[in-house]
C-alpha cells in the first residue's frame, strides 16, 4: 500500500514540477504547484505528530518503560494535534488567511 502510494507521489511531483504542460495554461500549472505544496505542508503535520507517537511505541518496545513524561508529552501532541493543522491551514491557504485577518480585524461583511 505504501509503495502505491509513494509510486503516485512520485508521478504527482514528476508531472507538475519536471513535465512542461502542453495542455494546460501557465497560470493553471502554477495554482496547482502552490496546491501541492500546500497540500505537503498541511498532511506533514499529523505526519510528524504520528512519528513522534510512533517514536514513543518504538521505545516503549526496546525499554519496556515508558516514564510519566513521555506519556505526558504523547497526550499534549494529541491535544494540540487540531490547533497546530489549525494554524498551518491558516498559514498554507491565502483565502483562509484572508477570512481570518478580516475576521480579526472586524471586517466581515453584513448580510
Amino acid at each position: 500500500m505504501s509503495e502505491l502510494f509513494s509510486s503516485l507521489m512520485t508521478l504527482k511531483v514528476f508531472f507538475l514540477f519536471f513535465e512542461p504542460a502542453q495542455l494546460s495554461a501557465q497560470e493553471t500549472r502554477k495554482n496547482q504547484q502552490k496546491f501541492f505544496i500546500g497540500l505537503i505542508l498541511q498532511t506533514s503535520v499529523p505526519v510528524s505528530m504520528l512519528f513522534y507517537l510512533l517514536f514513543v511505541v518504538v521505545l516503549d518496545g526496546i525499554t519496556n518503560s515508558v516514564t510519566q513524561e513521555l506519556t505526558h508529552s504523547c497526550i499534549i501532541v494529541i491535544a494540540m494535534h487540531g490547533v497546530l493543522e489549525s494554524i498551518t491551514i491558516i498559514l498554507v491557504h491565502r483565502a483562509y488567511r484572508h477570512a481570518v485577518s478580516k475576521l480579526l480585524r472586524g471586517r466581515t461583511r453584513k448580510r
